[in-house]
């Protein structure tokens, strides 16, 4: 229903309307107003439910036309709306002089997430709230001050927006506990990380029509500093200068679908990178740890994404300066739902380093390098495993295995009257010298995940 319809004066219309809108299912309004395809229910709409919104059009004369004052209060499902702001000038103008303040609210992320068509992982069981405040044209585009309260998080961003939607500013994200951002985001992980967020960008626009930021600061207590470039066919280019790395954070990040679930050989394999991001994406770590005992330096870890392929390569150096390089390609498999994995690793050796036991004393000597070629199909890094087919080689230079003494043995076990002196032998076994082979190579042929 619809009150007080204005009058028209010699410089402008003179009067107000009120609307009251109730609706169980709004989306019949939506569609009389075009704000809805006929043929079409796009994924926002899942957010709206029933509908109770009143509004008030307040128009006033002026020697620039009419003045309008616009208020809206209401809800629909769980989300709240409340807009008041003004217009000067014709409505239908892109010269029209806009400014008010729009403020969306939520029970929880949820709700606000699906109007941007995406679900969260995890929900938060915390208030969501959007406050975003701007003046300007359609013509000249807008000044705007954008707040996001979600998450545990708050983002703002204070700058332009111009008529084609690129963005000059600053922004901000602020939080003391990250873990209910990446739960939400559904990044996959024994451990999410927690701790302060505290980042910084600028944002400015670049060549033909993309955008560029620069960030720095910190997250989850990690130092960050990165550039990231988005160009007009939303394709994404980055450098990222981190902390330390493991090498299995990486691979889940990259290659497991972020679902929320913990690390697990049943996890889903990813068939894009979340949010469907493509591009390329550079980055260096302090170090990337390899295993508990093997950490390389001077890493660079390369992300693409194209086309349903998702490429990782690593390069680093090992504390004696050797190459470590590790190439995987996940690209999509003859069988729906299932991915092929095909990778290349070369690492090098350091027995001494990389084979220890509880006490940190080194199990045997040698230097040398692993070189493996694989290939395997699956939905889950288990699948994959289980079908891994591959072949390489193995040489290691001075191989010794410590305290063990072979001569000892044999003595020992030349004389043995009792159970007794059987496992004194063993115990001599374990004592002193050691057992060197020397250099040693070998074949390595991998078949149903078998080596």
């Amino acid at each position: 229903p619809t009150d007080a319809l204005p009058i028209y004066s010699g410089t402008g219309n003179d009067g107000a309307i009120d609307v009251t809108l109730a609706a169980d299912d709004p989306r019949g309004f939506l569609r009389l107003i075009g704000a809805l395809p006929q043929d079409n229910e796009p994924g926002w709409l899942a957010a709206l439910g029933k509908t109770d919104m009143k509004a008030r059009l307040a128009l006033k004369p002026g020697q620039s036309g009419s003045t309008s004052a616009i208020e809206i209060d209401g809800t629909s499902g769980d989300l709240t709306l409340s807009v008041s702001g003004d217009l000067v000038g014709d409505p239908l103008s892109r010269d029209a002089l806009v400014q008010g303040t729009v403020q969306l609210a939520s029970p929880t992320c949820t709700p606000l997430a699906t109007l941007l068509n995406v679900t969260p992982a995890a929900i938060d069981q915390s208030p969501a709230r959007v406050i975003l405040t701007g003046k300007g044209s359609r013509a000249e585009g807008f000044i705007a001050d954008l707040q996001v309260q979600a998450l545990a998080e708050n983002f703002e961003y204070n700058g332009a927006i111009a008529p084609n939607g690129g963005l000059k500013g600053k922004a901000t994200l602020r939080s003391t506990n990250a873990t209910p951002l990446f739960a939400a985001l559904g990044l996959p992980g024994a451990v999410l990380p927690s701790g302060n967020v505290l980042l910084d960008a600028v944002i400015a626009p670049a060549e033909g029509q993309g955008l560029t930021a620069t960030v720095t600061g910190t997250v989850a207590e990690m130092p960050v500093q990165a550039t990231f470039t988005r160009d007009i066919a939303g394709r994404v280019t980055g450098n990222v200068d981190t902390g330390p790395l493991k090498l299995r954070d990486v691979l889940a990040a990259s290659l497991l679908s972020w679902t929320g679930e913990s690390m697990q050989p049943a996890s889903a394999l990813a068939a894009a990178l979340p949010l469907g991001i493509e591009g390329e994406v550079w980055i260096s770590p302090q170090s990337l740890s390899i295993s508990d005992s093997f950490s390389t330096r001077n890493v660079q870890v390369v992300l693409t994404a194209a086309a349903g392929d998702i490429h990782l390569e690593l390069y680093g150096k090992d504390a004696a300066g050797r190459d470590a390089k590790i190439r995987l390609l996940s690209k999509p498999a003859e069988s729906e739902g299932s991915r092929v994995v095909e990778g290349k690793v070369h690492l090098p050796l350091s027995l001494a380093a990389q084979l220890k036991r509880d006490d940190g004393t080194p199990v045997a000597d040698g230097e040398g390098v692993i070189d493996v070629n694989f290939t395997g199909t699956g939905r889950s890094p288990g699948g994959v495993m289980a079908a891994l087919a591959g072949e390489g080689s193995l040489k290691i230079s001075g191989l010794m295995l410590h305290d063990i003494n072979v001569s000892a043995f044999n003595t020992a076990l030349g004389a043995v009257p009792d159970t007794a002196a059987v496992v004194a032998a063993f115990d001599a076994l374990r004592q002193g010298g050691g057992l060197a082979f020397g250099d040693v190579q070998g074949a390595i042929t991998i078949k149903d995940g078998q080596a």
